[in-house]
């Protein structure tokens, strides 16, 4: 089985990805994880399906970009299932901003390449979609559902479970052990801006945690910024049902 873990940067994907991995491993499946990027994604799959189609066998592959040629692949392939996020534009634009180090500008750019890739996503494949402000508040609610979209029937306990597996203070330890270097999995990645320091067995970063409340643009941007957000956004935040502050 082949399990999309895809969506907007900053937008509650490593937190699904930690939610799929949980469920699967109750389930007893054979679990292994792909983090590819751009071209790297039809790729994979491409490999995953020479690999031969096992619905016991679970590949998640966790991505923040897409390509056309990957739709095509999945698109003729048996036992596949996805997972898409999206959040306010806005508070993903702040959340780049203090992750890579962006201005303003850069960081506005990104959000909006980010939700052109999306649409493109969710209109040419049928996945399930999850808004990270519903996620965060009601997590239980959607680990069942996410449960159910796997084909499994999870009980309370497995739901309260997992919940406290995958809540922010055990995601905020591991972050710091990235931060001390005390994880033996760790990889580097560089932007113009920084070094990124990953968990690749959980994809949490060196600043991975950071403000996870909805709305965090209103307090963390002055009210020029502001003002700018809601300009350039207008059109996805009409899109999405998202309010503009006046």
């Amino acid at each position: 089985m082949i399990i999309i873990n895809a969506g907007i940067p900053r937008s509650g994907t490593v937190l699904v990805n930690a939610i799929l991995r949980q469920i699967l491993k109750l389930s007893g499946a054979a679990v292994s994880q792909a983090n590819p990027h751009g071209d790297e994604l039809p790729q994979l799959i491409r490999n995953i399906q020479r690999a031969g189609k096992d619905r016991h066998r679970a590949v998640v592959v966790h991505t923040h970009t897409w390509h056309s040629d990957a739709t095509t692949l999945l698109a003729n392939s048996p036992f596949v299932t996805g997972f898409i996020n999206y959040r306010d534009p806005r508070d993903v634009c702040v959340s780049l901003m203090r992750l890579h180090d962006h201005d303003l500008e850069a960081a506005a750019t990104m959000t909006t390449n980010s939700f052109t890739q999306f649409e493109t996503t969710i209109a040419a494949l049928d996945l399930m979609v999850i808004p990270y402000e519903l996620l965060v508040r009601e997590p239980s609610a959607h680990i069942f559902q996410i449960g159910r979209r796997l084909g499994l029937w999870l009980g309370m306990e497995d739901v309260a479970h997992i919940q406290d597996e995958t809540s922010s203070e055990k995601h905020e330890a591991i972050m710091k052990k990235v931060q001390s270097g005390e994880l033996d999995n760790l990889k580097k990645r560089s932007n113009r801006n920084r070094v990124l320091v990953e968990d690749t067995r959980s994809l949490i970063n060196d600043r991975h945690i950071q403000s996870g409340a909805s709305g965090r643009w209103r307090t963390e941007l002055d009210e020029v910024e502001q003002a700018h957000v809601n300009e350039v956004f207008a059109p996805l935040l009409e899109r999405f049902g998202y309010a503009v502050d006046p």
